[in-house]
């Protein structure tokens, strides 16, 4: 799945079809377009680590409130270095006070069990400071609302490693412009619109209550019905 976001529009490419739509007779290419809740791309859990390091309290996409943020007298080691331990709700941030107050690692906890533990590593560039390079996440699932229960069962863990980085550099507009090829269903909610990409970009309008379920092919190769 291509998930493109430049802030304001999102715009997704799925070969087989998003996962939260009904299921039709067969996977088939699909693709989205919306403002509302577009910001969900940059809130992923993949992203957390950038978004924290770089975005701590962003409005849109940021990671921590910095009014409900609190200092606590606590100590901890991550990564083999001694961090100060802020705390805000079920979440924990443990920060290096020697390299710039950096957030080495970060943990949730729902119904007094740990969920989520993301542990993040850094190199030194000697022009733009600590850049992160990988991150690792440990999932748990938890069973203290299980009735005899109690503890965390692990889940999985998930892991991101960074390949090449630019800071602050201007990104293109036609970044976030993806390549929607012919044959793909579009959802369009900004213009309330949905339609069949054809080709040399023309469209096939899809009109309400056209759809069945099951003629999605049927829909596709054809011309949309008078109104």
């Amino acid at each position: 799945m291509i998930d493109a976001w430049d802030g304001r529009i999102r715009r997704a490419f799925s070969p087989e079809g998003p996962a939260n739509r009904p299921a039709v007779d067969r996977p088939n290419p699909t693709g989205e377009i919306a403002d509302d809740d577009a910001a969900d791309v940059g809130r992923g859990v993949g992203l957390g680590p950038l978004r924290l390091v770089f975005r701590p309290f962003d409005e849109t996409i940021g990671h921590a409130d910095r009014k409900k943020l609190v200092l606590t007298d606590r100590t901890a080691v991550a990564d083999g270095r001694e961090c100060i331990v802020l705390q805000q709700g079920d979440q924990t941030y443990w920060v290096d006070p020697k390299r710039s107050f950096l957030p080495l690692r970060y943990s949730r906890v729902f119904l007094g069990e740990t969920v989520d533990q993301n542990d993040i590593h850094y190199t030194q560039d000697k022009d733009l400071g600590w850049i992160p390079t990988s991150w690792d996440l440990i999932r748990f699932f938890p069973t203290g609302s299980e009735a005899g229960k109690s503890g965390s069962k692990f889940s999985h863990t998930e892991s991101g490693k960074v390949t090449e980085y630019k800071i602050n550099s201007p990104i293109p507009e036609s970044t976030f412009q993806l390549d929607i090829p012919p044959g793909t269903w579009v959802h369009d909610s900004i213009r309330k619109e949905s339609y069949f990409v054809r080709e040399g970009g023309k469209r096939r309008p899809v009109l309400r209550g056209e759809f069945n379920g099951k003629n999605f092919e049927q829909i596709r190769d054809s011309e949309p019905p008078s109104p």
